[in-house]
C-alpha cells in the first residue's frame, strides 16, 4: 500500500486565526509550568538551607534523607556501620558521621570492584 501525501493549503488569514487561537493557551500553559517550577525550586532551597543549618539528625530524619527504612538505620547503628550519639532516649546522627557513612559506602564499592577485578 502506498501512502499518499495530502497537502492542505491555508490562507494567511486562516493561519493567523489558528495562531491567535492556540498561542495564548500555550503561553498560559508555559506560565503555569514556570510558576510550579519556581515554587518547587524555592521549596527545595528552603529544605536545603534547613538541612545545612542542622548539625544532627534523628534516626527518622536520616532514614528519610537516604530513602531507607528506619529499622535499617537502627541496624547500621547497632552494627557500627553508622555512628550515632545517644541523647536521652533518642539517637542523633551528626553531619560529620553522615559524611563518613556516605564516603564509607563509596570506598566499599571501590574495594568490592577491586576485589572482583583481582579474581
Amino acid at each position: 500500500m502506498e501512502s499518499e501525501n495530502m497537502e492542505i493549503k491555508l490562507s494567511e488569514d486562516s493561519i493567523t486565526a489558528i495562531k491567535n487561537a492556540i498561542l495564548p493557551e500555550v503561553i498560559l500553559g508555559l506560565e503555569r509550568i514556570n510558576r510550579k517550577t519556581e515554587t518547587h525550586h524555592q521549596r527545595v532551597m528552603e529544605e536545603f538551607k534547613l538541612h545545612k543549618q542542622k548539625t544532627f539528625f534523628s534516626i527518622k530524619e536520616f532514614s528519610e534523607r537516604h530513602n531507607v527504612h528506619i529499622n535499617t538505620v537502627r541496624h547500621w547503628i547497632r552494627t557500627g556501620v553508622l555512628i550515632a550519639e545517644r541523647q536521652g532516649k533518642q539517637y542523633a546522627i551528626s553531619l560529620e558521621q553522615e559524611e563518613r557513612f556516605l564516603n564509607r559506602g563509596k570506598q566499599h564499592t571501590i574495594d568490592h570492584a577491586d576485589s572482583q577485578d583481582n579474581q
